[in-house]
């Protein structure tokens, strides 16, 4: 069996060659040479390669590749994750095709051989541009969004491997009421962090915006998730992390009214968990939109509209426009603490802070808040 990996420079002609040789998809002849083009990828070493193959190399090999490197176990998930894709036979178009993956539990390293999308394939936005506010991508981009992820989730709705395996495990923060108990325990004491270190930083209506939610969060567990999560009901597999930016779509252009020109690509699935669908539609719109950017031409609402009509074509009968907006409402909630996590954990105040400005606004905008009440004061 080959090595894995833990840096790039070991990703060498010869390497390559044994993953090639072992996965099938060479058979004959040699890698000649690897050229790499590093990417700016926050969250493990990645690079692009040109393999360049001997002239006896049979069949069609695959020349341009992403070479994806993670240490300290980091992308244990991800791994199982495809095997069971490849396991299953799953046809899932929305996958960046796989040429060959490993994980070895002893080192705690993994990597993850991909078929370079990037010639045709184009984030929506940036990082940097989602920073910056300007974190609205196309109309015809935003289609081909909405028409992967309902994809994805279409086909895991409800699956029988949900909770099954580490990979379809239920998201950790409520697996169970203790789990979800000690979800808001942790919540408490990254607030209580943050009003240490960073109190001067937000207003008077923040602070009591997370007072008013961490006080009635005990209450959803009877009220919204427990009879959802002990049946796995309406749950499916999201990707855990879906900014605009872990997502590749077409290049080019489609005209108004058009259909995307081509498929949408979700990557970076180290986080997948079951979970509640609308999980991946608040990562991608409200957490880095504001009020008036979900409103104007009403990029949100025809989103959320074309997603639900594509989880119907794909077949869930179960889950109509009130469920989705209410599920949409409830991880947003849940979603208020991400930026206290990432400023208690280091991250710098350029994203957390216009995360946070763009989540409590969203939040009253969108009716969370009276939702909430409502939920947590049933009884």
């Amino acid at each position: 069996m080959s090595e894995v990996i833990s840096r790039l420079a070991e990703a060498t002609s010869a390497w390559l060659n044994t993953i090639l040789r072992e996965t099938g998809h060479l058979s004959q002849g040699n890698v000649v040479s690897a050229e790499q083009r590093v990417s700016d990828a926050f969250n493990s070493s990645t690079a692009h390669l040109r393999l360049v193959y001997s002239e006896d190399a049979t069949d069609t090999p695959p020349q341009d590749l992403v070479l994806k490197l993670q240490k300290n176990h980091d992308g244990k998930n991800e791994v199982q994750f495809y095997r069971l894709v490849a396991q299953l036979g799953a046809n899932l178009p929305m996958l960046a095709p796989c040429f060959a993956l490993d994980y070895d539990a002893q080192s705690g390293n993994s990597y993850l051989l991909f078929e370079d999308l990037s010639p045709t394939h184009v984030a929506p936005v940036t990082r940097q541009q989602l920073l910056e506010g300007q974190g609205v991508p196309r109309a015809d981009q935003l289609d081909g969004i909405a028409d992967a992820l309902a994809g994805f989730h279409a086909y895991w709705w409800e699956h029988h491997d949900l909770g099954k395996y580490e990979a379809t495990a239920i998201r950790p923060w409520w697996h169970d009421k203790e789990s979800y108990q000690q979800h808001i325990e942790r919540r408490t004491r990254e607030w209580d962090s943050f009003k240490q270190s960073a109190a001067s930083e937000v207003s008077p209506q923040i602070r009591a915006t997370y007072e008013y939610v961490l006080r009635r969060m005990p209450a959803l567990w009877e009220e919204y998730l427990e009879e959802r999560i002990t049946n796995r009901r309406q749950l499916t597999l999201t990707q855990g992390d879906c900014y605009l930016s872990n997502l590749l779509c077409p290049r080019e252009v489609a005209g108004e009214a058009e259909e995307p020109k081509g498929q949408t690509y979700i990557l970076d699935l180290e986080a997948v968990s079951a979970n509640f669908p609308t999980y991946d539609l608040a990562y991608l719109m409200p957490t880095f939109w504001s009020p008036e950017q979900r409103k104007v031409h009403r990029p949100e609402e025809l989103f959320l509209i074309r997603y639900l009509q594509r989880l119907r074509k794909f077949g869930v009968e179960n889950y109509n426009w009130a469920m989705l907006w209410r599920d949409y409402q409830m991880m947003v909630v849940f979603m208020l603490f991400d930026p206290i996590w990432d400023q208690t954990a280091g991250a710098s105040r350029a994203y957390w802070y216009p995360k946070l400005h763009c989540l409590v606004r969203n939040f009253w905008d969108m009716g969370c808040g009276l939702t909430l009440r409502k939920l947590a004061e049933k009884k």
